[in-house]
């Protein structure tokens, strides 16, 4: 008997086992199939929820106590106040309150890091709110919600020496908009698959609220610091002397002088645009490229006058007379 014969006659005396055994390979098989599509579609799922909370966020800063605001735009970021807070709508039998919110002072600007926000600015004493959160509350756009926050102490509330009265601050707001759950409106840094509760407050009225004018608690940065920090990564220093390199953050991020630093001749002038991972160039950065691929980059010196740039003379006023020579 040959190998095959011997492994055809096996197969036609255990074909119940071999049956068995094929069936259970084919279930563990669509079994582990199916759980590696379901994992990539939930991780996708996460990722974009993700990208919509957070928009172009790519770095936060958040403290127990409050800072200058101007010190978010020294580092080209955004402030902001996040804290938590309480929402109280009606009165009486009727009253609805909605605890654990989270409270976002932030100022326009903030609706350009992402996708979605309010049509129009909003204005002071006004509030922005999930629908979610409306939902919770039976409220609408024009409606007046109470917003209860915090007190901001020198001493807690919880100290020996912290006062126990007054732990809150509250103030009558009107809805201004109610925000579908999408985009910037899921904002968070703490990452959550639930619907968001978030109420956005222009950052003057709180502020205003907590008595702490010009100050703020967090800086939201947009893909800001890796373009800072780039001249030190090793894929820079690599071809450029970071001493060279000048940062501009839009429309290209950084300009190098290649041999500036030297003293001797600049060898080129080169723009770099950092990006990491797979992220492609936006519709300005494409339009530059091809400018300058194109060799559609000159230099021009623009002279502003001075203290010591000469001042055209005006000429005097000339009347009629003197026009057609009738004065002597």
């Amino acid at each position: 008997m040959t190998s095959v014969h011997f492994i055809l006659a096996s197969l036609r005396h255990h074909w119940r086992m071999h049956v068995a055994v094929g069936l259970g390979v084919a279930v563990a098989t669509a079994v582990l199939t199916g759980a590696l599509l379901v994992g990539d579609s939930v991780r996708g799922s996460l990722r974009d929820l993700t990208l919509q909370r957070l928009g172009r966020i790519d770095s936060a800063l958040v403290t127990d106590h409050f800072f200058r605001a101007a010190l978010a735009e020294e580092v080209h970021g955004e402030p902001a106040i996040l804290m938590p807070g309480t929402l109280e709508a009606g009165g009486g039998d009727n009253l609805r309150r909605a605890t654990q919110v989270s409270i976002v002072g932030v100022r326009d600007a903030f609706w350009k890091l992402g996708e979605g926000g309010p049509k129009e600015p909003l204005v002071a004493e006004s509030v922005a709110i999930t629908e979610p959160l409306a939902r919770e509350l039976g409220v609408a756009t024009g409606d007046t919600i109470l917003l209860r926050i915090p007190a901001a102490k020198a001493i807690p509330a919880d100290s020996s020496l912290g006062k126990k009265d007054d732990t809150s601050i509250g103030r009558r707001l009107r809805v201004a908009v109610v925000l579908p759950a999408e985009g910037l409106a899921r904002f968070a840094l703490q990452p959550s698959q639930q619907l968001p509760r978030n109420v956005f407050v222009p950052l003057a009225t709180l502020q205003s609220m907590l008595d702490k004018a010009g100050r703020a608690n967090a800086i939201l940065v947009a893909g800001k610091v890796q373009e800072y920090l780039a001249p030190l990564f090793p894929e820079f220093i690599s071809q450029f002397n970071p001493k060279d390199a000048r940062f501009l953050g839009t429309p290209l991020d950084f300009i190098v002088f290649d041999g500036l630093d030297e003293g001797g001749e600049v060898k080129r002038v080169v723009f770099v645009e950092i990006k990491t991972g797979r992220a492609g160039l936006v519709s300005r950065e494409r339009r530059c490229r091809d400018a300058i691929e194109a060799g559609r980059v000159e230099y021009q010196l623009l002279r502003l006058p001075g203290e010591d740039a000469p001042v055209e003379q005006k000429p005097p006023d000339l009347t009629i007379e003197e026009l057609d020579g009738s004065t002597p």
